[in-house]
């Protein structure tokens, strides 16, 4: 049969873990740290709009696959 695929070593570890919530706040820990430490205003709104559409998106897909297929779930 085929060839096995070959991965570069550090192909999984560099990949991302956790959740879309998790990546949010470390992205929201990144702009913190990059501003000094100093966490405005505007980053705060920021992080609560971007973590209330994350997880409106999570609802939506699970809503989805029910819609489409309600055994599936």
């Amino acid at each position: 049969p085929g060839e096995l695929p070959v991965f570069e070593r550090d192909f999984f570890s560099s990949m991302p873990h956790g959740g879309i919530d998790e990546h949010t706040f470390e992205q929201f820990k990144e702009k913190a740290k990059a501003a000094g430490g100093e966490i405005t205003d505007e980053m705060l709104r920021e992080f609560k709009d971007d973590m209330t559409y994350n997880m409106s998106l999570g609802n939506d897909t699970l809503q989805q696959m029910w819609d489409e297929n309600p055994d599936y779930i």
